[in-house]
């Protein structure tokens, strides 16, 4: 943005010259329009000067400021003395949005796994309040700061101008230097974060532990909440599981609207794949895509990270994509993910979180305690691992692959009738594909 009120309050006298009369324009030209701390202000020279502007041009004026993205401006009358030329204020910093513009709504690929996070997120790029707070949580990598992003790119599109954006560690440090700089006043900083359009923080979990930041970023919460502005959150968890973070927070976290994003499944894996295959000029077949997109599992970063290697190793080679180039090329990830995602370590896990040992369940035991936790194992068995339903089976205790189809198909019907059940059984599903 233009952030010369000289310059812009000549261009809007020009052009409203053409639709008020000489006594009006007279007028306007004994004015100044400056900003500062991040706030528009048309300075007038008496009372009645201001009584009139507001009575007769306001119209005129706010449509003008309007085309250069000023939305919200403030009419002062300062005293002066009148044979002295007004004190020019000094420069303030340029408003940085610090919105990545490479992130949009077209080129993210939604799916079931992200698809309410993408619906909510257009929502808010739209303008609309509905959801406010948003807060978008899942584990890393999983496009929750592509979407934030193409929200706050949507929204500076449609004339919203200070859309910031930062992750909760910069507002973080911020807030300590501000605190040891004795020769700043805390309410810039304040101002700073409470007189924009809209405010954008990831990684709102790093909040957790740090009080005083808490507090003021609860009184920011707050200021921009009340006065209609926008705020969107992303979070690597839900936020009553941040451990250190005030109930407050928690609440008004929760208060809006919370949507989660989990691991693309296979389908959108694949189609990820093609779209950013197509990015870098690169002909990727079905057949290449379903076996990159069905080794890496996790999420959207590693795979890409999966696709730059094939690539490279194509361009190395002179080569088009295959099985055989991708399995070398992803030979060293592939045997690190089996590792990872071995029964072994789906049973580890799911004993740990419920707190029974793996004997229990390897055991005939029927006790709901040992049943419930056994059937999401084998569950998440099925759902991250290639074995098969008898494997599966043989691996909880030597049963039956009847017992394993049994235990997936209950613990998907759970998790769409139980939303509390679903979200753990996501979290348990993130914590193991990292």
């Amino acid at each position: 943005m233009n952030q010369d009120g000289e310059s812009i309050w000549q261009s809007i006298i020009a052009n409203l010259s053409a639709i008020l009369d000489n006594e009006a324009i007279t007028l306007l030209r004994a004015q100044e329009l400056q900003y500062e701390n991040q706030q528009w202000t048309i300075f007038v020279t008496n009372k009645f000067a201001k009584k009139t502007i507001e009575n007769r041009y306001l119209p005129f004026i706010s449509e003008a400021l309007k085309k250069f993205s000023i939305h919200q401006f403030d009419i002062q009358y300062e005293e002066r003395d009148m044979f002295l030329p007004r004190k020019k204020k000094p420069a303030r910093k340029a408003f940085q949005s610090n919105l990545n513009a490479d992130y949009q709504f077209h080129n993210f690929v939604p799916g079931p796994s992200n698809d309410q996070a993408y619906a909510a997120a257009q929502r808010v790029g739209e303008g609309y309040l509905d959801y406010n707070p948003l807060l978008i949580y899942g584990g890393t990598g999983l496009g929750k700061s592509h979407l934030m992003h193409a929200a706050g790119n949507a929204l500076r599109a449609r004339g919203n101008s200070r859309v910031m954006y930062l992750t909760a560690e910069t507002f973080v440090n911020d807030f300590i230097r501000a605190i040891n700089d004795k020769s700043k006043n805390m309410r810039d900083f304040a101002d700073q974060y409470r007189n924009v359009d809209a405010l954008l923080i990831d990684d709102v979990q790093f909040l957790g532990g740090k009080d005083r930041s808490q507090a003021e970023f609860f009184h920011t919460f707050n200021s921009l909440f009340d006065n209609k502005r926008q705020i969107i959150l992303t979070c690597d968890r839900y936020p009553k599981e941040i451990e250190g973070l005030e109930d407050r927070l928690k609440s008004r976290f929760g208060s809006g609207l919370a949507v989660s994003v989990i691991p693309p499944e296979l389908e959108t894996r694949v189609a990820i794949l093609q779209t950013k295959a197509r990015n870098i000029n690169l002909s990727l077949s079905d057949e290449v895509a379903f076996f990159i997109a069905s080794h890496v599992v996790s999420n959207v970063r590693e795979l890409e990270g999966a696709l730059r290697r094939v690539f490279a190793l194509c361009e190395f080679r002179q080569a088009t994509p295959t099985i055989e180039l991708s399995r070398e090329a992803l030979n060293d990830l592939i045997n690190a993910q089996n590792k990872q995602i071995s029964l072994d370590n789906i049973q580890k896990l799911v004993a740990q979180f419920y707190r029974v040992s793996i004997d229990e369940l390897h055991s005939k035991s029927r006790k709901a305690s040992i049943t419930r936790p056994r059937q999401i194992a084998m569950a998440l068995a099925k759902d991250l691992t290639r074995h098969s339903y008898p494997e599966i089976g043989q691996a909880f205790g030597g049963r039956d692959h009847t017992t394993a189809m049994h235990a997936y198909k209950k613990i998907q019907q759970l998790c769409k009738e139980d939303s509390d059940f679903n979200e753990e059984y996501r979290g348990l599903r993130m914590s193991i594909t990292g």
